[in-house]
């Protein structure tokens, strides 16, 4: 793929979620999603386990660094510090005013996913273990794709719901885990010229 330069780019933004534990049957055997199986991307006519997340409104990688500084007398006599980077935070922002069932879920602690009678604030966990993919278009090139990215972590909601008159916001964010199965990988086709 060769270097491109595109100024002003809207970057769109598509998610899809694959929860752990979710049973795929279509084939023999039928396999489960988990660390060890990632499911194929999802497309229109094969959705496979992958949920939609309703149109995203903004979404972004991000890496949090931890520093230390150490500090001392150099092999020159003079006195210095230095900061080294320590350790890093892998996350992954997405937010959408769509509200899907694991926002619910989240914010209302339940322990199993929406859809049955429970206990609010119960056993549940504040956090899902899923696969995300997001597809990043070219909003110019009537939606060209750019890349697509899949992600193991662990979800979880940056703002409970709120009950109000404006549109509600379900902002999420992955803790991105390591796993040597999750690539992002650059369209060929999209040339960004």
């Amino acid at each position: 793929m060769s270097r491109f330069i595109i100024p002003g780019l809207i970057i769109g933004s598509k998610v899809s979620i694959a929860k752990f534990g979710a049973v795929i049957s279509s084939g023999e055997p039928s396999k489960t999603v988990s660390a060890d199986w990632l499911p194929v991307p999802p497309t229109a006519e094969a959705p496979g386990p992958w949920l939609y997340m309703g149109r995203i409104r903004t979404s972004n990688p991000q890496i949090e660094t931890k520093t230390g500084e150490i500090e001392g007398t150099n092999d020159g006599g003079t006195y210095e510090t230095e900061e080294l980077q320590l350790t890093t935070k892998r996350k992954f922002l997405f937010a959408s005013n769509y509200i899907t069932p694991e926002f619910l879920q989240l914010s209302f602690g339940l322990a199993q996913d929406w859809g049955t009678e429970q206990v609010v604030f119960g056993s549940g966990s504040p956090q899902i273990d899923v696969y995300v993919y997001t597809e990043w278009t070219d909003a110019y090139r009537d939606g060209a794709r750019i890349m697509s990215a899949c992600m193991q972590g662990r979800l979880r909601l940056v703002n409970p719901a709120k009950a109000a008159s404006d549109p509600s916001l379900a902002e999420f964010e992955l803790s991105v885990i390591y796993n040597p199965l999750c690539k992002l990988t650059p369209d060929e086709d999209y040339a960004g010229a």
